[in-house]
Formats: C-alpha cells, structure tokens, sequence
C-alpha cells in the first residue's frame, strides 16, 4: 500500500516522497492496538446511541402527531357532547316557558270566553227588555188610539146631536 503524505517541515521521513506500507510502519511509532479497538467500540457505540436518538425522535414525533390527531378528535367528540348536554338544557328551558306560555293563553282564552258569554246574556237581557219595551208602548199606543177614538166618536155624536138640534 503506497500513500502519498503532504510535507511536514522538518520531518526528515516525509520528505515529499512516497513511501511503502513497510516503510511508513517503520517510521511511525508502535501501534496502540487496543487504544484503536476502544476507540472504534467508542465510535460504534456513539452511532448506535445516534441511531438511537434519531429512533427516539421519530418515535416522539409520531407520538405527538398521534397525540394531536387524538386531542381534535377528543376536542370535537367533547364539544358535541357540551353541545348536546347544553340543547337537552335549552329545549327543557324552552318547553317550560312554551308551557307557561299555553297555560297563560289558555287563561287568557277562558277570560275572554266568559266575557263573551256575560256580553251575550247582557246582550239577550237588552234584546228582551227592548221588546218588552216594544210590547208595551204598543200596548200603549192602541190604548191611545182607542181613547182618541172614542173622543173622537164622542165628539162626532156631539156634533150630530147639534146638527140636529139646530
């Protein structure tokens, strides 16, 4: 394996050559083995609790939205229900009133009827009276007219007697 290294001042090994795989492990220091495998399990764990916390992420997210598509449709279901309760309340409020309503006309209807039948019979009692009035001053009249006949009947004998005197 060649590698091609920049150039390091002062570094008499990286001179701007390539150097060989053997050539490049003898310049460097040991390897720390072990150090590279804690290092590459550090690197591996790190990824594994990045998967991890994008998962979670995710998993929160969908949550919410399901938390949210959940509260509306809680919210609605809840608002119907208010709204039920509250036109069960109304129409009972409504059918009290139309209640005190009818029984008010009703009283209203029977008052009016009793004053319609007291105005009938004062009407009858009128209607008698005037033609018992009617009655009577016909009565009177032919009375009158048969007194006026009878003076008149008188004065015609009157009359006779002093033609017939005279």
């Amino acid at each position: 394996l060649k590698q091609h290294h920049r150039r390091r001042p002062g570094d008499p090994h990286f001179a701007g050559r390539l150097l060989s795989f053997e050539g490049l492990a003898a310049a460097m220091p040991p390897r720390n083995v072990a150090g590279n495998v804690a290092r590459a399990g550090a690197m591996e764990d790190y990824d594994t609790q990045q998967v991890l916390q994008l998962s979670r992420r995710q998993m929160l997210r969908r949550d919410a939205d399901l938390e949210m598509k959940n509260t509306k449709y809680n919210m609605s279901k809840l608002q119907e229900s208010w709204l039920k309760i509250m036109r069960s309340a109304k129409t009972k409020t409504l059918k009290k009133q139309v209640e005190i309503i009818s029984q008010n006309h009703e009283r209203d209807v029977d008052r009016r009827d009793a004053i319609l039948q007291m105005l009938d019979r004062d009407l009858d009692e009128a209607e008698e009276q005037h033609q018992v009035a009617v009655r009577s001053h016909l009565l009177n009249v032919d009375r009158l007219l048969e007194i006026q006949q009878s003076r008149l009947l008188a004065l015609e004998d009157d009359f006779n007697k002093d033609v017939q005197t005279l």
